[in-house]
């Protein structure tokens, strides 16, 4: 005998059937789609964190370029500077390099960190030979006072027993001679541009060398002098070749240092290209992430409506409910804060209000905002120094526009063309105005197109009252 099974008890197992079949699918999908938005929250976070972290690197970076810049053109002769500014960027460069997770950049880093420590090894030693050449002008000139005392000593002598004291009074006037012409040596180191033996070879003569060997030629008639002259004279010649040696040593000493200079602009001028290819690749592999996550979410789309073809509505609600939720609206969020925050909003907080993972990466972008605020304040004060530098510079610096229009100007260069205030000098055509040869200008600007950069060129240029004078431009 068969047990008779109604079409009601074949609905309800039927229906029983289905039921279970939905929620375990249900279940399954739940906890599949659950998984998948975790894996992108952390994909979009670590590729965000990447992009966040290499903006960092370059935008620390370049403090710490323009840092190194200012202490290669503010070193010289000013040893307290050089050591303060150098035990900041050593720590500056540490803290980079531990920084930066990229191997081949922190090995870069490295690299230039360490021809930087030879570059203020050789600043220091710079510094020591320009205090040592000032020691010897000052002993030579001392030496030199020294007889000019004992040879008045002398002619006193001889003038009591009623000698000849014309030559020794020869000997006063050749010894202020002397002493004129240490005082013009030290006059042309103390005018010496550091630039012009920094771009020098050591082929090049030392500076003065025809200046020394005059004064030298002259004092050998103190040689030939009576006792203990003579002996003065063999001493203070010797003073002046150690004095030709020093300068020698230091124009070697400078050419060194002008190639690790240049040496150090090239490692740097690597690392910005190395991180500059670092954002390319995190800007790309952003893109890919993106990519993959639409591929996901895609597939993830085209199983749930394989699988519930009878139940699609109601998954493709739960489905959309659930993307919408917890992907598509913290996205567009991010988006919009995204795309202030590259039309300059750096204050705005991130305001996605949600306490799963996407909290995180709130907090990290907040963080960002806060670290962004306190690196544009240092920017603008180191701005700030920059430009007190650029106001209180000895030298006259200015910039003119192709057509000779005054652009930026210093109050040394308003002094030395003759103005009263920059709303003067700045009136006025530079071009036009300040060239006593309106050909100078069209030489100096069509070999500046050919080479880039203008280096022993001289002009004659006039000042406001018409005094003409001569200028040496320098274009890097």
């Amino acid at each position: 005998m068969y047990k008779v099974i109604s079409l009601r008890d074949r609905l309800k197992r039927l229906s029983i059937l289905l039921a279970v079949s939905f929620v375990l699918i249900v279940v399954v999908l739940f906890y599949s789609l659950n998984g998948v938005r975790k894996n992108i929250d952390s994909i979009v976070a670590t590729r965000f964190a990447e992009v966040v972290e290499n903006s960092r690197n370059s935008r620390d970076f370049g403090l710490l370029h323009t840092r190194i810049r200012i202490f290669t053109d503010n070193f010289y002769d000013a040893p307290a500077f050089t050591t303060a500014e150098y035990n900041y960027l050593n720590n500056e460069f540490m803290r980079l390099s531990k920084q930066v997770k990229n191997e081949q950049i922190a090995e870069q880093i490295k690299e230039l960190e360490s021809e930087f420590t030879s570059y203020f090894r050789q600043s220091e030693w710079i510094n020591v030979l320009l205090d040592w050449r000032r020691g010897q002008d000052e002993d030579i000139n001392e030496q030199l006072l020294l007889l000019q005392e004992i040879v008045s000593e002398r002619i006193i002598e001889v003038a009591l027993s009623g000698g000849d004291i014309s030559y020794l009074e020869q000997l006063i006037l050749l010894i202020s001679g002397y002493r004129e012409n240490l005082l013009e040596i030290s006059k042309l180191n103390a005018l010496e541009k550091k630039e012009t033996l920094l771009n020098s070879s050591a082929a090049d003569p030392p500076p003065l060398m025809q200046q020394f060997n005059q004064l030298i030629l002259r004092m050998q008639t103190l040689t030939a002098s009576e006792p203990p002259i003579n002996k003065f004279g063999q001493h203070l010649i010797s003073s002046l070749k150690y004095y030709q040696y020093l300068m020698r040593l230091y124009q070697l000493e400078m050419v060194l240092l002008g190639e690790q200079e240049r040496k150090l602009e090239r490692l740097a001028g690597d690392v910005l290209l190395a991180m500059d290819l670092s954002d390319q690749q995190a800007a790309s592999a952003t893109i890919e992430t993106r990519q993959v996550i639409d591929h996901t979410i895609f597939s993830t789309l085209i199983l749930v409506l394989f699988l519930l073809a009878l139940l699609a509505a109601l998954t493709w609600f739960s489905l959309g409910n659930f993307l919408g939720r917890h992907i598509k609206t913290p996205m567009m969020l991010v988006r919009s804060r995204i795309e202030k925050f590259q039309g300059g909003d750096l204050e705005t907080p991130m305001a996605l209000k949600r306490e799963d993972e996407w909290n995180e990466f709130e907090q990290v972008f907040n963080q960002m905002l806060i670290y962004i605020q306190d690196n544009v304040s240092a920017l603008v004060e180191s701005e700030m120094r920059y430009r007190e530098i650029f106001t209180n510079a000895n030298e006259g610096i200015f910039r003119t526009s192709i057509s000779g229009k005054i652009l930026e100007i210093n109050p040394a260069a308003i002094a030395m063309l003759g103005y009263e205030s920059r709303d003067q000098a700045i009136s006025n055509d530079f071009g036009s105005v300040h060239y006593v040869d309106p050909k100078a200008r069209k030489n100096m600007l069509s070999h500046l197109y050919r080479k880039n950069k203008i280096r022993q060129f001289e002009c004659q240029l006039v000042r406001q009252n018409g005094e003409p004078f001569w200028a040496s431009p320098l274009i890097p």
